[in-house]
């Protein structure tokens, strides 16, 4: 389980987190129009664990939850 873990962190899971960076430039604009026509920024909807209150916000709780995920898998098979 840890040489799966470890080929596959190196080949992919690496790559998660610029990535989630990217995405989120290419669909800067989108995220603008859907929170103007759903102006639900800083509510609570479910099952969301986190209300972060902007867009960029809530890409740096996801991107801090999978860090810290990561590094969690990474202390259990290393």
């Amino acid at each position: 389980m840890a040489a799966r873990w470890n080929e596959v962190k190196a080949a992919e899971i690496d790559t998660m987190l610029p990535y989630i960076d990217q995405t989120a430039a290419a669909l800067e604009r989108s995220q603008q129009n859907n929170f103007q026509r759903w102006p639900i920024l800083g509510q609570w909807v479910w099952p969301n664990s986190e209300c972060a209150g902007s867009h960029a916000g809530e890409i740096d709780f996801a991107k801090s939850w999978l860090a810290q995920r990561i590094a969690w898998l990474d202390a259990q098979f290393n």
